[in-house]
């Protein structure tokens, strides 16, 4: 009877790609590899770990002192900035976000400041601005790498949360927070010096 090989590939075919799917799997493995010593070995990789335990630490901090929290956030970026420029990675700064995070700081301080009623109280403001998109960078391309580092952050901004609202229940019930703050009239402040707990508590839920 007559074979019919329609249905199968030529053996020919078979041995000319299997070398080309070696080297694909070569590739990402190795691929892989690196990425994964970039993240977790060297100064680089060490600096990026301690990184994370500050924008873990970064909700428990506005709670108590906002220069304390700002001066994080000035770390997370700067660490940022000295890992792309010692890997020669810049890369990131093509990312359309961040592109318009700088164009925006720009017209902040080449056209808003200049403008403005009061320039060197607005250019206090607005030269300092760039902290917030270099933070933005760090953390969305950076500082997260890993799914541990995902859990280390959420599971303690999960903690951070569960305690403020146990101290603003606190508060509810015997009119002063463990932290020693009273009730704002009619309102409770939990840890906070200011009515504004329930925003906070919205917005690290979210």
């Amino acid at each position: 009877p007559r074979r019919h090989w329609s249905h199968s590939r030529p053996l020919s075919s078979q041995w000319a790609e299997s070398p080309a799917r070696r080297y694909l799997r070569m590739d990402i493995k190795r691929l892989t590899v690196e990425q994964g010593e970039a993240a977790g070995h060297g100064w680089i990789g060490k600096l990026r770990q301690g990184n994370v335990a500050l924008l873990a630490a970064l909700p428990a901090l506005l709670l108590f002192s906002r220069g304390a929290a700002d001066t994080v956030v000035c770390l997370i970026g700067l660490s940022f900035l000295i890992a792309t420029a010692v890997r020669r990675d810049w890369l990131t700064f093509r990312s359309p976000i961040l592109l318009c995070l700088i164009a925006t700081w720009i017209v902040l301080n080449a056209v808003v400041s200049p403008l403005a009623m009061d320039p060197a109280t607005s250019f206090s403001r607005s030269i300092p601005w760039i902290r917030f998109a270099l933070f933005f960078a760090a953390v969305a391309y950076w500082a997260l790498q890993t799914r541990k580092d995902l859990k280390i952050v959420t599971a303690v901004w999960a903690i951070t949360l569960l305690g403020v609202i146990l101290d603003g229940l606190i508060q509810l019930t015997t009119n002063i927070s463990l932290t020693g703050q009273p009730i704002a009239g009619s309102r409770l402040t939990g840890p906070l010096d200011r009515p504004n707990i329930g925003m906070f508590v919205a917005r690290l839920g979210i």
